[in-house]
């Protein structure tokens, strides 16, 4: 969850422009492990009582994999409360994505034993990291292990093979990005999602990261430049320096992106007019605020005229 007043908290991250609140879903966390009412009421619940305590009244919604279940339900039935919503690898339905241990041959089981639950938990943290860390794998399943009961697992199971958020997504008003990443597994997943919302915007990245959970600095700069704020200025830049000089090291490529973004061309028609990724396009527009010392579209127009580079 996103307040939709942006304020700094941090130098790098989601947390640069904006305040950041996240909170552990059901079962999830340390505070009830053995919640096994996952309905969508109770989720839901769950999530009004944050906005509560918060006392947020509209907000950016940020759903990730299987989040992505209550916050198209949320901003489907409380388009007052949700200014944008953001899917990260969305999963709206059951067969959208194969359980991690379910891939492995494996099944839980009611009467699972201690045993088998610490090797249980174990493939799926195995799967999760990719195999890329035997300790970092019995970390993960500890985890697991410590914030809900084999119980509440099944149960959890079993509700998420019955939801169905598929027909909420026509529903949704709010502004939409969905992020996607080229894995096999998720193939169409997200560009169907996409599809289904009115106006929605897709930003795909070419990711074969070592751990599939690990957030990436591109998708962070898609969310910046979908939400409107401004690309951070490179450490070290010193916006006091002489404009002329800044502007003989521009790259033709970047006097080209400079050339249509003065022309008030968005991201995207930049990427299309220019034959690159949006995330290309972004980086290109960060280098150039760096090197002008300017913070926004604004500062580089003006830049661009005194410079005569537009």
């Amino acid at each position: 969850m996103f307040k939709e007043h942006y304020r700094s908290q941090s130098p790098g991250g989601l947390g640069r422009g904006m305040q950041v609140v996240r909170y552990d879903a059901r079962a999830t966390g340390l505070s009830d492990r053995s919640a096994v009412d996952f309905s969508m009421d109770a989720q839901a619940r769950d999530l009004e009582a944050v906005r509560s305590a918060l006392g947020l009244e509209r907000f950016v919604l940020f759903g990730r994999q299987a989040g992505c279940l209550l916050s198209v339900t949320y901003a489907a039935n409380n388009p007052d409360r949700v200014s944008h919503l953001v899917l990260a690898e969305p999963s709206v339905r059951a067969s959208d994505r194969t359980a991690g241990a379910s891939i492995a041959g494996m099944q839980p089981v009611a009467d699972i034993t201690q045993e088998q639950w610490i090797a249980y938990t174990l493939a799926i943290a195995n799967i999760t990291v990719g195999y890329s860390s035997q300790s970092l794998a019995r970390a993960l399943s500890s985890e697991y292990r410590a914030a809900l009961t084999p119980e509440a697992y099944l149960a959890y199971i079993a509700w998420r093979r019955r939801y169905d958020a598929s027909a909420l997504l026509q529903k949704i008003d709010a502004p939409t990005l969905v992020l996607s990443r080229r894995r096999a597994h998720l193939q169409g997943t997200a560009a169907r999602t996409a599809a289904s919302i009115k106006d929605a915007r897709i930003f795909t990245i070419e990711a074969d990261d070592v751990i599939p959970g690990r957030w990436l600095p591109e998708e962070t700069a898609a969310i910046e430049e979908f939400l409107g704020l401004e690309p951070p200025i490179a450490p070290g830049v010193d916006s006091g320096a002489s404009a002329e000089s800044d502007a003989a090291h521009l790259t033709r490529r970047e006097r080209e992106v400079l050339a249509l973004l003065v022309a008030g061309r968005s991201n995207r028609e930049i990427a299309g007019d220019l034959s690159l990724s949006e995330r290309t396009v972004a980086r290109h527009i960060a280098n150039m605020y760096a090197k002008a010392g300017v913070h926004g579209r604004a500062e580089i127009t003006a830049y661009a005229v005194r410079h005569g580079l537009a």
